[in-house]
């Protein structure tokens, strides 16, 4: 596409030494992967700016660059053609839909935002949708790609460039229906400029990211924008699943411009959890609908995963499907990498490893894993560096207030020191045992080590992470790893 048709009432061009008006092949937003033919979109982050890199991309092969300010692009000036932007991130994401024909419209797509959930959720629809015979893409924290081809995500919520790529290569490989995670970040950011959803779905709004967002009120309105400004500028006709038992569904309810379902144990809810019973390796969830009484069998662990299990059945009602094959689905459905999964290695006693690392889904998560033990429930967990301090003390409450015995370690550190960071977790606690254990592989192999028959211990903050991040390097670090090997030393007496 020529750069003035991919531009046009997006900025203003240049001029330049020709080509005046260059081919653009793809977009770019970091230098270093620039290829000949791109446009170079310069973008200001929160630690670098991208017109510092318009000459490198320039060198690269780019053939033109997208700029806020045409004097900060260096030697560029004169020697490339710039398009001066207002905002050059709402650019990056209308001209990728422009570039890739708009591929969300050809497509049905689904986007989950919330705080907690969203992972979950996203996997039981893809899963659901899949069981039908469809070809599903799905974007996530966890994993991302097509059908079964999965690869692990760099971030939650790509940016647009990225996302487009992934419809087009939908597209082009028969795919029809697309299941993505939308995080505030990537809202506040405009990643998700452009894309026009089917259904869009909030699983909850606690506290997460203040040091992103500033306030609790910034980041709902951050959310909030998925359901009031992106129908607005849809072509389509979208429907929203809202959480009936989340503090600020009402608002949500009444920003929203489109229709609106609503899921949970709440009276009003369209799809009401009427009752939640756990079954082997699982559990079943009667759902009051307007066409009677469901019963939906998952192997997903915890009464609070029932909400997950609804509004991925709510979406899937959207996308056409019928009850039946919603549960045949779930019933084949599995949960994400590390949102409680458990950990076997023949020790007797229930180990899970769970991503759980807010205030609100500690409470949660503790809250569903007493109900499968009899005796103490051990709970490992630390707070990450450089993220939102208040909620460590909360953090610390709620592990000391519902576990028996609190394990408190380093989560990922990064620049701050791990025993400052685990004297702010307790500030809250002022009850309970616990133990502190700054080295995480240690707090783990504690856990296990004073568990006895009929505990239970839960492994809590980084899930299906594989690293630990310091200040100064990042390790290869697994929690279900660290726990199985604790397990085998413990069975094999070796501790």
């Amino acid at each position: 596409m020529r750069l003035s048709k991919l531009v046009e009432g997006l900025g203003r061009i240049h001029p330049s030494a020709p080509p005046a008006d260059p081919e653009i092949g793809d977009l770019a937003y970091d230098s270093r992967r620039v290829r000949p033919g791109d446009l170079f979109v310069a973008l200001r982050g929160m630690r670098t700016d991208g017109h510092r890199f318009v000459a490198a991309a320039m060198q690269a092969g780019a053939v033109a660059a997208a700029v806020e300010d045409t004097a900060a692009a260096g030697e560029a000036l004169g020697r490339l053609p710039l398009v001066e932007v207002a905002d050059s991130r709402s650019f990056l994401g209308l001209a990728s839909h422009r570039l890739y024909d708009h591929p969300s419209r050809r497509l049905w797509l689904a986007g989950v935002t919330g705080t907690d959930g969203k992972t979950t959720t996203c996997y039981l629809l893809r899963q659901i949708l899949a069981s039908c015979g469809l070809r599903v893409a799905l974007i996530t924290t966890v994993v991302t790609g097509i059908g079964e081809e999965l690869y692990s995500s760099e971030r939650t919520t790509p940016e647009a460039p990225d996302i487009c790529r992934l419809l087009r290569d939908t597209l082009a490989s028969h795919g029809t229906h697309v299941v993505m995670e939308v995080s505030s970040h990537a809202l506040t950011l405009r990643r998700t400029l452009g894309l026009e959803f089917d259904a869009v779905a909030l699983t909850n709004v606690s506290q997460d990211h203040l040091d992103f967002h500033g306030t609790p009120e910034e980041y709902a309105r951050a959310k909030l924008m998925l359901f009031r400004d992106y129908p607005q500028a849809s072509s389509k006709s979208v429907t929203a699943v809202l959480n009936a038992d989340d503090g600020l569904f009402q608002m949500f309810r009444q920003e929203a411009r489109c229709a609106v379902v609503c899921v949970g144990f709440a009276e009003q809810a369209d799809l009401r959890v009427t009752g939640v019973a756990p079954v082997r390796d699982g559990i079943q969830v009667q759902v009051l609908t307007p066409e009677g009484l469901i019963e939906l069998r998952t192997r997903l662990y915890g009464a609070f995963n029932a909400r997950n299990v609804v509004t991925a059945a709510a979406l899937a009602r959207v996308a056409g499907l019928d009850w039946p094959a919603i549960s045949r689905g779930l019933e084949g459905a599995y949960a994400p990498p590390g949102r409680l999964e458990p950990i076997e290695e023949g020790q007797p006693f229930p180990v899970f490893v769970d991503y759980a690392h807010t205030p609100e889904a500690l409470e949660t998560v503790l809250q569903a894993v007493r109900e499968l033990t009899s005796g103490r429930l051990i709970v490992v967990f630390g707070c990450g560096g450089d993220r939102d301090r208040s909620k460590r003390p909360k953090m610390g409450a709620a592990a000391a207030g519902l576990a028996n015995l609190a394990v408190i370690t380093s989560d990922n550190p990064r620049s701050e020191e791990p025993q400052a960071i685990i004297a702010e977790i307790l500030q809250g606690v002022s009850e309970g045992q616990t133990i502190v254990e700054p080295d995480r592989a240690r707090a783990i192999e504690t856990a296990v080590r004073l568990a006895q028959p009929g505990d239970l211990v839960l492994i809590a903050g980084k899930g299906h992470e594989t690293y630990q991040q310091f200040a100064d390097r990042t390790i290869p670090f697994d929690d279900r790893e660290v726990a199985r090997a604790a397990l085998r030393k413990m069975l094999g007496g070796t501790f």
